[in-house]
């Protein structure tokens, strides 16, 4: 459904529980508790450390439904580096920035370029040669400690080890994606030092635009204009809802509010 009637259906709830009392909230209020809960939304389909039982995201059907909007894909080579302090890193690590849209990880794989005198390719013809589609395991630093010098886990020809960071020293434009002041994310992968990273291929969910009920004085997210949900449309009711929910917990919070000044006068 377009902007417009997201925001009918949300005035509607909001009459039903609140039995035609609601405050009336304005078009950029709403905007705001939309997408809100546009990003609830998302986050509550991705798999995370508090629900590691739910499905992963290219497993789950409805998800991939209600994201393919946001689906994008990327090819990482080396003018693509972050420019970071070598002490800043951990050994046989490369760091590359990540497109300004980022938000997600889908799926990520890696072309490496190994020498002839690798042990387990070995190649007489050429000094060095590609190897394709090389997995890339997500860890954190945890993991990285405990199992950094286990031969059994640690990175090879096989697998690459991911770290995640945030540049505190760089921060996206408004320009470029409409979200001022959101920080750059880089990727560190880590090898076991016999070869080196040609090319680093990144499928992954873009941060998504907010969702726009009128034309705004003053904007979210760099928007002032009317915009539609981008996620699929079998799915905006759930946003309603929920947003319905953020609505009426901060009516909740501002009678508290008011009763606390009360107390206290």
């Amino acid at each position: 459904m377009i902007a417009t009637e997201m925001k009918y259906r949300f005035n509607l709830l909001m009459d039903s529980i609140t039995n035609d009392s609601s405050p009336g909230f304005t078009d950029r209020e709403i905007s705001v508790f939309l997408t809100e809960a546009q990003g609830e939304f998302i986050d509550s389909r991705l798999p995370s450390k508090r629900n590691m039982s739910r499905e992963t995201l290219n497993e789950t059907e409805s998800a991939k439904i209600a994201f393919s909007a946001l689906v994008k894909g990327e090819t990482l080579t080396s003018s693509d580096l972050a420019s970071v302090a070598a002490d800043s890193k951990f050994p046989n690590e490369v760091m590359f920035e990540l497109p300004s849209d980022f938000y997600y990880s889908l799926t990520e794989r890696c072309d490496i370029l190994l020498s002839s005198s690798n042990s387990k390719y070995s190649c007489s013809e050429s000094s060095s040669y590609i190897v394709s589609n090389v997995s890339v395991k997500p860890i954190t630093e945890d993991y990285y400690s405990a199992n950094v010098s286990n031969p059994f886990k640690k990175p090879n020809n096989d697998v690459i080890w991911r770290l995640t960071y945030k540049r505190d020293d760089v921060t996206v434009d408004a320009g470029e994606t409409g979200v001022s002041g959101v920080v750059r994310k880089i990727h560190g992968l880590i090898t076991d030092g016999t070869y080196s990273i040609d090319k680093y291929f990144l499928r992954y969910l873009r941060r998504p635009k907010p969702i726009i009920v009128g034309v705004l004085s003053s904007p979210i997210e760099g928007e002032t204009a009317i915009r539609n949900c981008e996620l699929d449309a079998e799915f905006h009711s759930d946003i309603i809802n929920l947003a319905v929910k953020i609505a009426a917990a901060s009516m909740a919070d501002q009678a508290r509010y008011q009763i606390s000044k009360i107390e206290n006068q």
